[in-house]
């Protein structure tokens, strides 16, 4: 049993997805992924007032953070992922994806968070779309008719301006 704990310790400790446990609304357990997506220390974590908790999401989604935590400790079936806004401890915005249950911990009830930084993510497909736009608007300013079809099926996908006037 000790060596089974030790691989999954060593799994927790050094995975890539941040791991947390909040009880009593503190957190008792942070994996060192946790600690630096918020740019805190494992310890600096561990030593949050309750109070301060509240701070590691941003304002715009402390309601809904902080109301589903409530909810599932109160024993709420919700949805076990979302996204939310994060801040970090100098102030930084994260856009990240949490995946949330409630656990026995210690003998006692337990929030435990899986947390994903999908920042980079979300400002790549933010990019990808607005260059999409920026390109439909291009071809259908063109003076010429465009069509796209798919290769397999046939089916059109996109027809310009122009195409449709004539």
């Amino acid at each position: 049993i000790q060596n089974s704990e030790q691989k999954y310790q060593h799994l927790v400790e050094n995975s890539l997805q941040g791991v947390v446990i909040i009880q009593d609304f503190k957190i008792v357990y942070s994996n060192p992924a946790f600690a630096k997506t918020f740019g805190y220390t494992v310890n600096d974590l561990l030593s949050i007032e309750s109070a301060q908790i509240i701070n590691l999401v941003h304002p715009d989604d402390q309601d809904l953070v902080w109301g589903n935590f409530r909810k599932r400790m109160a024993g709420f079936e919700l949805p076990p992922n979302y996204s939310f806004k994060g801040m970090t401890k100098d102030g930084k915005q994260k856009i990240l994806e949490l995946y949330a249950s409630v656990i026995d911990y210690g003998g006692r009830p337990a929030l435990q968070g899986l947390v994903l930084d999908i920042t980079d993510r979300i400002k790549a497909e933010e990019r990808l779309e607005h260059r999409t736009r920026l390109i439909e608007t291009i071809v259908n300013s063109l003076p010429i008719g465009i069509a796209v079809n798919e290769i397999d099926t046939g089916k059109n996908i996109f027809i310009n301006n122009e195409l449709r006037n004539i």
